[in-house]
């Protein structure tokens, strides 16, 4: 067992958060990861709400390699991207485009440098902030964008007197597909290489057919068994994400790779529509459920159909994600998410499979503070909890229990204001003394990590990590848990207490 602090210490241990969190909302904050999340191998997400001005509505559309998100904003009278203005969300800020163009406008894809494809009335442009284009077809026909791609290539169709003509625009070349072959022909998605997925109909009277033109070349992805399909998407490496009608007339999510057309189901429902795919395959979309036919926003990854809602650990609210029309290589998905009152757009980002305490420090109280937590990791990183600011240092930890980890307590206590108090202990009879203290508030088991020997030896694999105490000054508690010891030492030459298992006072053990 690790050496404890004594009693009369620990009423006044722990580290102090903002006056801004409250007691119950971190609390709250903490239960959400605790007692949540899916029991699968899926990935989880938080949920970061892309903010919008007053008496609008949010929608996204497309996302980028940097988590940069494209979508429109929609007066709160209307339910429709068409009535709506063309938004980016760059670097942490929205921004409405200031377009040449009049009337509604609405962005369908954001390239890697910061650029949008929009769609407008009088055809699409190119925005990048300080100037536009606007690339007009070889005959001056209206375009429409479908999809961009990172590099900035851009699918669409043009419209004609005959119909509709599919089109590339590559390194700044608007290139007329044509028909490809059949009557007419619609460009959704396009890759880095200029591949295009859409669909054409090959006859007057035929249906829509999904296609993929590479290489100069149409290649007919099928159908699943109902005749019409629909290419949305396509990724690096000639993989295509889509939606086909299947015998019984219900249409369905597919992914198309090697040749072979995949039906990815339902959540339940009748109907899916896939949207987005990455590098790894993965598919987003829409799917509605069997409960009430309503939509839920979904991935498909390692051969299954997942309701993202029940993915997402923390962020979402009163929020339900109805579509997932973006995904991008790093795993981030853009969602849109409505509750009975509005609508919102979503960046979801995913919890590290190998999670880490990220360290704080507040000038003001001159207070450490160590989180885990991605909800609460994002509210500090942007203020909305004010006066912390990172320190660079952090440490591995686990989510899951195994059986060489101990469970990580936390408390919380106000019983030193004006500064509040956190205290960490992975120590199981330290935790139990403190909960038997009434001045602490037992907030529950946050992360896990694995425990020194009573000399303060690490298992393989994991490394020290110090515990130091403020010995109460500043008339509040604080400890400070760091894998340093250059910083161990500087924080015992300014009075701090070394605490913890063996000479160097190891409190926890981290993966590394």
């Amino acid at each position: 067992m690790m050496t404890s602090i004594p009693f009369a210490r620990s009423t006044v241990v722990g580290a102090a958060i903002s006056k801004g969190l409250s007691r119950a909302a971190a609390v709250t904050a903490l239960f959400v990861v605790v007692a949540t999340g899916p029991a699968s191998a899926a990935p989880r997400y938080v949920a970061v709400m892309i903010d919008a001005p007053p008496h609008v509505k949010g929608f996204a559309s497309g996302i980028n390699a940097a988590g940069d998100v494209a979508g429109a904003l929609v007066p709160d009278s209307s339910w429709f991207r068409e009535d709506g203005r063309a938004f980016r969300y760059l670097g942490g800020v929205l921004q409405e485009l200031q377009l040449p163009a009049t009337g509604d406008t609405d962005a369908v894809g954001i390239g890697d440098d910061g650029q949008v494809a929009v769609n407008a009335t009088a055809g699409f442009f190119l925005y990048w902030g300080t100037s536009t284009v606007h690339p007009t077809s070889q005959n001056g026909s209206v375009s429409t964008a479908g999809g961009m791609s990172g590099n900035g290539n851009v699918a669409g169709f043009v419209w004609t007197a005959g119909g509709r003509r599919a089109f590339r625009y590559v390194s700044s070349h608007m290139e007329d597909l044509g028909t490809l072959g059949g009557i007419e022909s619609l460009g959704v998605g396009v890759n880095r290489a200029g591949d295009v997925t859409g669909w054409l109909t090959l006859s007057n009277s035929g249906p829509p057919r999904a296609f993929m033109y590479s290489g100069g070349l149409v290649h007919m992805l099928g159908d699943l068994g109902g005749a019409i399909s629909y290419g949305t998407a396509i990724n690096d490496v000639g993989q295509v994400a889509g939606t086909a009608y299947t015998a019984g007339g219900s249409r369905h999510a597919f992914l198309h790779s090697d040749g072979v057309l995949r039906d990815l189901g339902t959540l339940g429902g009748t109907d899916s529509e896939g949207s987005s795919i990455n590098a790894k395959g993965d598919v987003t979309g829409w799917s509605d459920i069997a409960e009430d036919s309503s939509h839920r926003a979904f991935l498909y990854a390692d051969g299954e159909m997942h309701d993202l809602n029940a993915l997402v650990i923390s962020g979402l609210g009163g929020f339900t994600l109805f579509e997932a029309p973006g995904i991008n290589d790093q795993g981030q998905i853009v969602a849109s998410g409505c509750d009975p009152e509005t609508c919102r757009v979503f960046r979801l980002d995913v919890v590290p499979s190998s999670p880490r305490a990220i360290e704080y420090h507040h000038s003001t109280f001159d207070h450490y503070f160590l989180t885990a937590l991605a909800d609460e990791i994002a509210k500090l990183d942007s203020g909305i909890i004010s006066g912390w600011v990172r320190t660079g240092q952090s440490f591995g930890v686990h989510f899951e229990t195994a059986k060489a980890t101990s469970s990580v307590c936390r408390f919380f206590s106000t019983a030193f204001g004006p500064k509040s108090s956190h205290f960490y202990t992975a120590d199981a009879g330290e935790c139990a003394k403190v909960q038997g203290n009434r001045d602490w508030q037992f907030e529950g088991l946050v992360f896990n990590v694995e425990t020194p020997d009573l000399n303060g030896a690490c298992p393989p694999s994991t490394q020290p990590v110090y515990r130091l105490y403020n010995n109460g000054q500043g008339a509040a508690p604080n400890h400070r848990f760091t894998t340093s010891l250059a910083t161990r030492a500087q924080m015992i030459a300014a009075g701090w207490i070394s605490e913890g298992a063996g000479l160097s006072g190891v409190a926890m053990c981290s993966p590394v």
